[in-house]
């Protein structure tokens, strides 16, 4: 269930999230900006540094960490119907294995 937008801050420009992060930041996201991905936005948890939130067209997304790392398997919760997380298959399980086993 979509519940409707309840922030009352205008969205920010790009120029203006690129001003939150720090130089390993947006060093990474010049470098990402030119392989197709974009700055959607920028999460500001309290006492937190600020996480820069980065998608390549569909729904893949990653968080940039304040090192300069990119990390795709964080917990970030995107709120944003179409992006949610795919879930990964728990530990041993074969990726893709949809046939049954053969009986003998």
């Amino acid at each position: 269930m979509h519940h409707p937008e309840r922030r009352k801050t205008p969205p920010s420009s790009a120029e203006q999230m690129r001003e939150r992060l720090n130089p390993p930041q947006r060093s990474v996201l010049r470098l990402l900006e030119y392989f197709g991905w974009e700055l959607r936005f920028v999460r500001q948890p309290p006492l937190h540094p600020p996480v820069p939130v980065i998608f390549a067209g569909d729904a893949t997304w990653a968080v940039i960490a304040p090192d300069g790392k990119v990390d795709d398997s964080t917990r970030l919760r995107v709120r944003h119907p179409g992006f949610e997380r795919r879930q990964r298959p728990p530990a041993g399980q074969d990726v893709g294995s949809d046939q049954r086993p053969s009986s003998v």
